[in-house]
């Protein structure tokens, strides 16, 4: 395993390739689904709000097994969601992705603290 920068040229490309999702609304998991339901919701169109209901689209972005996607569903019964990155191991169902990842490397998104990154990159291989 290995870390793989996301750089924002990737974000500004990801953006570029995504299609409208259905739905009224866009939610941002805290904290990595914000900055992309914020360019997803001026892409299009579509309002960001706080607090999500049964028109609203999930956003996150990376599904690794899809425990956050799973948990925002149970709390706010969404059904669809968009990531960035979908990982293979990810299990849950109705997900839109940008980008499959078919390695198990570490990724860091631009907006990330790079530092941090790497002490909880350091963390988690400790672990297995």
């Amino acid at each position: 395993m290995k870390i793989r920068n996301y750089s924002w040229n990737d974000f500004d490309a990801a953006v570029m390739a995504s299609q409208r999702p259905e739905g009224k609304s866009l939610y941002g998991l805290p904290r990595g689904g914000l900055i992309f339901a914020v360019a997803l919701s001026h892409k299009y169109n579509l309002p960001l709000i706080d607090y999500p209901d049964s028109h609203t689209i999930l956003i996150d972005d990376i599904a690794d097994k899809g425990k956050n996607i799973y948990k925002a569903r149970q709390q706010f019964g969404l059904l669809t969601a968009v990531v960035l990155v979908k990982r293979r191991s990810c299990r849950a169902s109705n997900i839109l992705f940008i980008e499959e990842e078919k390695t198990e490397d570490w990724i860091v998104f631009p907006w990330e603290n790079k530092e941090k990154a790497q002490e909880d990159y350091r963390q988690y291989i400790s672990r297995k």
